[in-house]
């Protein structure tokens, strides 16, 4: 074979492996963005000068990040709702985080504020990807929409998705109609169950991520845990796991970026505020202030 056959042929083998490696579904790096203590937070308040956070935006940077990774997981761990009764914002709250492309949430005690009928309702008319573990509804509710785990795939990688919500969460929010089951236990039984293979485990946990290196520990499976519940931000790194939390009412989203072969350097995480500069999504926009008038329109007539 001649030099020059020789380098085509080289440079032809070169390019096809660069399209195979290209290709959607190839092994490679697997994009998680997350959000939790959404708090019913509709639009930024405008105050503290910072201007970040709020469905509005939120959406608008959601956009952005799919179009910049079109394989991107939207994950959420819970408080998407208010902290106290606010039923009309809570429909809205609902309704939006319906038009999301969230691959799981898991559900907070917030999302009980309004009472377990308010929930069973919205969950019935406005289906969300609920997926949650260890909480017991009554036998006569039962909730086909709400998933004890989700195997997600990405990237050529099954990704498996867990919701937790601790019974120490429900302090504020009392729920009688439900059963919290004890984390541990649970998630022994739940990872167990998981069909195989998995390449990622990924727990959504309702709780701080400072309590949560006991869980690496003792559920070695678990690859992730995204924590949420105690409105703060952090990340904390144990081998080749790790936790994150983004923050409160949506004024950040973390992005975590994941090269599965890459041992205990495989994760680079992010906290992106959202801030004007996305934009603000108009259909959100309009939703936002038709709520409000109706809202200043009851005010008046009382």
């Amino acid at each position: 074979m001649s030099f020059r056959l020789r380098h085509f042929s080289i440079q032809l083998t070169i390019c096809f492996l660069g399209l195979l490696w290209s290709t959607p579904g190839f092994p490679g790096v697997i994009h998680l963005a997350y959000t939790a203590n959404l708090n019913g937070n509709l639009e930024t308040c405008h105050c503290g000068g910072n201007n970040l956070g709020g469905m509005v935006q939120l959406k608008a940077a959601v956009d952005s990040l799919f179009r910049r990774y079109p394989d991107l997981i939207l994950l959420d761990t819970g408080d998407f709702l208010t902290t106290y009764s606010m039923p009309e914002v809570n429909q809205l709250m609902w309704r939006l985080l319906h038009q999301l492309p969230f691959a799981a949430i898991s559900p907070g005690d917030q999302e009980f504020v309004e009472g377990w009928k308010f929930f069973r309702e919205h969950i019935r008319t406005n289906s969300l990807p609920l997926v949650n573990s260890n909480l017991i509804f009554p036998e006569r509710d039962s909730l086909p929409s709400l998933q004890r785990s989700l195997i997600l795939k990405s990237q050529g990688y099954r990704i498996a998705i867990l919701g937790i919500v601790p019974r120490d969460a429900f302090e504020f929010i009392s729920v009688p109609e439900l059963r919290t089951l004890p984390v541990d236990s649970i998630l022994q039984v739940q990872l167990e169950k998981l069909p195989r293979p998995v390449d990622l485990v990924v727990l959504l946990l309702h709780d701080s991520y400072r309590h949560c290196t006991r869980l690496f520990r003792q559920f070695p499976e678990i690859d992730i845990i995204i924590a949420g519940h105690t409105q703060e931000q952090g990340e904390i790194r144990l081998g080749k796991h790790i936790v994150v939390q983004p923050g409160v009412d949506g004024e950040y989203i973390g992005l975590l970026t994941i090269h599965p072969e890459s041992g205990t350097d495989r994760y680079e995480n992010r906290f992106i505020p959202v801030s004007p500069d996305f934009g603000e999504d108009r259909e959100f926009k309009k939703l936002v202030e038709i709520l409000y008038q109706q809202l200043e329109q009851q005010k008046t007539t009382h």
